[in-house]
Formats: C-alpha cells, structure tokens, sequence
C-alpha cells in the first residue's frame, strides 16, 4: 500500500497471470492490469510512488524498477549482484521525487543502496560486514535531505544497526544486541526530523516502536 499526493491509496498486488494495481478514489476501487508477469512475486519488495508516478520494485538477479508512464509499465534495472550472487532482501522508500532501494547480497554479505539523481541511479556500498556473516535491509526511509537504514546483522548474539548519512558520510549506530527475535517493519522520518521504527518481538508475539531524536544532515 501507499499513499499517492492526492492522498489516495494505491495497491500493487498479484493475480493469478499477473500484476495488477489498484486505486482507491473514496469509494471505489480501480483496478487495471500491468501487464507484469506474476512471477514477479515474491521478489517484488515494496510499491510507492515517485512524485505522482506509481513504482514497484523486483529483486533477486536484478534490481528492477517497475513505473507507470502514462498507460504502460516500463521496466529499468538499476543494479545486478556480483557474479554468482543474488539479492536476499530489499527495501525501498520515497519521499516525493527522492527515491532510494536497498539490497542485500546473499553470498557475498554486501548490502548496496541505490538513489535516483534525477538523471540516473547512483550505487553506493552501504555495508559490508567483511567475514561470512549475513546481513540484511529490514527497514529504510527518506525525506528530502536524509535518508536511514536498518541493517540486521547475523553474528552472535544478533546486531541491529541504524545506518543514516551525517556530514556527507554513513554513520552507523547500534540499535540492539542479543539473543532478541525481533523484526523491523518500517521506518519513517517524523516532520521534526525523529526517525521512528516499528519492529515485532516475535517471541512476545507484540509490537514496539521506537524513536531516535532528530540528529543534523
């Protein structure tokens, strides 16, 4: 689900042959077909839009953007995983036209973060944990100047890191370390610039948020 600028909600989901997207105007929905082959399911990571261009992104050889320009779905691969890799996880978030992926490359246990210029797509390193330990994206999000990572990191016990830019620079900041079952859902930046976190305590069976103070760009 996401919400387009006219505060509509828009849906993406999988039929039997297909993807189809859907749009809610008050009353009822409008669904139309994408012409997206359903196997884009379960590799597609999230659905949001760009300005008012409605987006979803697919994930596992390629990093592919799906966009609806005027009455087709155009597809744009903006990363590949090293040779003999593939992508275990992405996540993605918008903020109007700022639009940013993350993915986790499973063998080699280097997470990439894609950001749209403008113009193109810029990759950058976003982590890479340089011994055999998994780690993934759980959860990311951006607004106009910021954008912040939640990186689960498979060491033991278990490491949450909150990676967000500061000065120009990744700064990385531990969230949580133990045995803990937890799973990060979302993240949003607040108007006031406080980033808050919603995550699942799978052994309590409950949710939690928590919020970290504004920090400077």
């Amino acid at each position: 689900l996401a919400l387009d600028p006219e505060g509509r909600i828009g849906l993406f989901y999988t039929d039997v042959a297909e993807a189809k997207y859907a749009v809610f105007d008050g009353v009822n929905w409008n669904y139309e077909p994408t012409g997206i082959d359903m196997e884009i399911y379960p590799w597609f990571s999230c659905f949001g839009y760009r300005g008012d261009i409605p987006w979803v992104v697919r994930a596992r050889e390629t990093v592919t953007v799906f966009e609806k320009q005027e009455d087709s779905w155009t597809p744009t691969i903006v990363g590949i995983p090293d040779p003999n890799d593939w992508f275990e996880h992405r996540v993605c978030s918008s903020s109007g036209e700022k639009l940013c992926i993350c993915a986790s490359e499973f063998i080699s246990h280097k997470t990439w973060i894609w950001q749209y210029t403008g113009d193109f797509w810029l990759r950058e390193k976003l982590y890479d944990t340089g011994e055999e330990l998994r780690s993934r994206t759980e959860a990311i999000a951006s607004n106009e100047s910021s954008v912040a990572v939640v990186i689960f990191i498979d060491t033991d016990p278990e490491q949450y890191v909150l990676a967000y830019r500061k000065n120009g620079d990744w700064q990385y900041e531990l969230l949580l370390h133990g045995d803990a079952s937890v799973q990060s859902n979302s993240m949003i930046f607040a108007q006031d610039g406080s980033i808050w976190i919603a995550y699942t305590d799978l052994e309590e069976d409950a949710l939690y948020f928590a919020s970290r103070v504004p920090f400077e760009e």
